[in-house]
């Protein structure tokens, strides 16, 4: 299960030059191949039965109580800056920073990714997110 916050797509898509997937369906910002990476709430397995309809309300279930529990806990913003770190994870970073409004904040991230070699798996038009960020702002 994955949370992140709304704006992190629009603001993604605007840095990629995709700023037309955000007139399309909100199941794009959840499932579409080029979406904004999310935080991770749960991780685990379950097993598969025929009853469908109790399986779907228990993940339901499951998503609306652990997604109110990071609100809850953490600002999302800036618990993707103080825990998160990966290539992607990076990404969210500058997502999170551009949310808030520290642009400066993400353009170092991108200029360290760059120098560094991570370029991270989005790319548009030959340019990866890095390099679009900079374009950008």
């Amino acid at each position: 299960m994955y949370i992140k916050e709304y704006d992190y797509d629009n603001i993604f898509w605007k840095i990629m030059q995709m700023e037309d997937n955000a007139k399309h369906s909100d199941s794009l910002r959840a499932c579409g191949a080029f979406r904004a990476p999310s935080v991770l709430l749960k991780k685990g397995e379950m097993e598969l039965t025929n009853q469908y309809d109790e399986q779907a309300e228990y993940l339901v279930g499951l998503l609306d109580e652990y997604s109110h529990k990071f609100m809850q806990n953490y600002n999302i913003d800036e618990y993707i800056i103080h825990e998160e770190n990966d290539v992607d994870d990076k990404i969210l970073e500058c997502l999170a920073y551009l949310h808030m409004g520290k642009t400066k904040e993400a353009i170092e991230i991108a200029q360290d990714s760059i120098a560094k070699g991570d370029e991270g798996e989005y790319k548009n038009e030959g340019k990866t997110f890095f390099e679009w960020l900079l374009l950008e702002v």
